[in-house]
């Protein structure tokens, strides 16, 4: 979708434009209404390509074939496509923007658009999800998103593609999930002062902030803050959370959901929340500074660093991971037993360096 209409705007730079805040409200607007049609139209095309899936379920080449018409059914929609596994069996994650839909939070009476997901196993079919989100990008964030990010030179004639911002967005696909294990067993209790986090997402122009979703186990994303309106700290706990995890690892992490690990998954997980864990304890803990009952926050407390200490690898083993380049750690984790041969692999580091081995020794 190209939307063309007149742009009032205020210069920013000398290459890119800051769009006023009224504008960027009603382009906000425009793009969930026009792209509830566009995935009108996809999601009939999706199903129709679909229905044909068993003719090539059987055939590696004509199965990649058939997986390029759903993406081409998907269209401007799409944000990402990760494959993992072997020549005889693999998985493939499309993940794309969904139907604008009403905020399940009850206390906001905002659309969101949900960012979502389809999985599909060779040789069998598209595999059914529970909840084939990853998160809810709310319609304040994309006003804050199109306003902040403005217009660059390659814009003329007033002519916006809201799907220019699928760059940004992409980052949610795997910081979603990671932020969602992090916490997995802190979300759903009733004392968590939910309203009170703002879970920081870094993506190449800015960072979002998200809150946890009350009723269901996802991120809401707020709002989006450019670059050059960070703050020093915020800056330097960007830099820090993008050190967190790599390409190799976000691929492999955007192939998660409920009841499903690619090979290596599990470690991989392990490796960027270890990476992660300080941050969300005394993110959590800051956030529970916020309650009356000193009981209360004392045992959440407690209950965080029981957390976040199930995820925390040990100095050597994180150590030893780290080690592998990502040509090997990708070619473990894409075999069938990727769990196992990385174990190995990690073992053979350790007994082949020095430095590691005594890095174990003093755990």
């Amino acid at each position: 979708m190209v939307l063309t209409l007149r742009i009032r705007e205020r210069s920013e730079s000398s290459t890119r434009k800051m769009l006023d805040e009224s504008l960027s409200k009603g382009l906000a607007a425009r793009f969930f209404q026009e792209h509830a049609e566009v995935c009108s139209t996809a999601n009939a095309d999706v199903l129709r390509h679909a229905a044909t899936a068993r003719k090539f379920a059987h055939h590696p080449d004509k199965w990649r074939e058939w997986l390029s018409g759903i993406e081409g059914a998907l269209g401007k929609t799409l944000l990402s496509k990760v494959e993992n596994g072997s020549k005889r069996k693999f998985l493939t994650v499309l993940h794309y923007l969904g139907a604008p839909d009403s905020n399940p939070v009850t206390e906001w009476n905002e659309q969101v658009v949900p960012v979502m997901f389809r999985s599909y196993v060779y040789p069998a079919a598209q595999v059914a999800h529970r909840l084939p989100d990853r998160c809810y990008v709310s319609k304040h964030a994309f006003a804050r998103l199109i306003q902040r990010l403005g217009l660059g030179e390659g814009v003329k004639q007033g002519i916006y593609d809201f799907y220019m911002l699928n760059e940004e967005l992409l980052p949610l696909v795997t910081w979603s999930t990671v932020w969602m294990m992090c916490l997995k067993d802190v979300v759903h209790l009733p004392q968590l002062p939910k309203e009170l986090l703002a879970l920081p997402i870094p993506s190449p122009s800015g960072m979002f902030f998200a809150t946890l979703n009350m009723s269901r186990p996802l991120l809401n994303i707020r709002t989006w803050v450019h670059d050059r309106q960070l703050s020093a700290q915020q800056l330097r706990l960007k830099t820090r959370l993008m050190g967190a995890l790599d390409a190799s690892e976000a691929d492999l992490i955007s192939c998660m959901s409920e009841g499903m690990w690619a090979p290596g998954c599990g470690f991989t997980v392990r490796a960027v929340c270890s990476r992660l864990s300080g941050f969300s304890q005394e993110w959590l803990e800051a956030a529970f500074e916020q309650l009356s009952d000193s009981a209360d926050r004392v045992n959440l407390q407690a209950l965080i660093r029981e957390t976040v200490e199930a995820f925390k690898l040990s100095s050597g083993a994180l150590a030893a991971y780290q080690t592998l380049s990502r040509e090997t750690l990708l070619a473990a984790l894409r075999r069938p037993d990727g769990e196992k041969h990385l174990t190995m692999l990690l073992e053979k580091a350790v007994n082949t360096n020095p430095r590691l081995a005594e890095a174990f020794q003093h755990e």
